[in-house]
């Protein structure tokens, strides 16, 4: 074997592994990629779900509100339900907010349906006018 010979041998494995390493380079990259672009979804959703809730607070509020100040809520009773119903979601946003921050998806997810039920039924008794 001539040394031109050894030469074009030892080029072509180093241009071979050069190559594998690439490749496997490439699909490490990759499936990290998958992987990580999964947790941003996770955390925008969480994201997602206390911003409606808080919204949905605010609304709840100002629902009643318009109706405590009009002088039309059905009876003293419900205004005094809705005012701790108010307080019930403010302290439950808080926990979701909580939960978020620590990277709790499931308890976001069950905090903040428990906040939109709540703010729901805070909507629905303001809206309820006096007889």
């Amino acid at each position: 074997m001539k040394i031109h010979d050894r030469q074009r041998l030892g080029l072509v494995l180093f241009s071979n592994l050069l190559l594998w390493v690439i490749a496997l380079s490439a699909i490490c990259w990759g499936t990290g990629h998958v992987f990580a672009m999964d947790e941003p979804s996770v955390e925008s959703d969480s994201t997602r779900r206390v911003h409606l809730s808080s919204r949905a607070v605010e609304d709840a509020w100002e629902e009643f509100h318009s109706s405590a100040i009009g002088g039309t809520l059905a009876s003293p009773m419900i205004q005094t339900q809705i005012e701790q119903q108010l307080h019930e979601a403010r302290g439950l946003l808080m926990k979701a907010r909580k939960a978020k921050r620590k990277g709790d998806y499931n308890s976001v997810l069950s905090i903040t349906d428990r906040v939109i039920h709540l703010s729901q039924t805070i909507v629905a008794s303001s809206r309820e006018r006096k007889p």
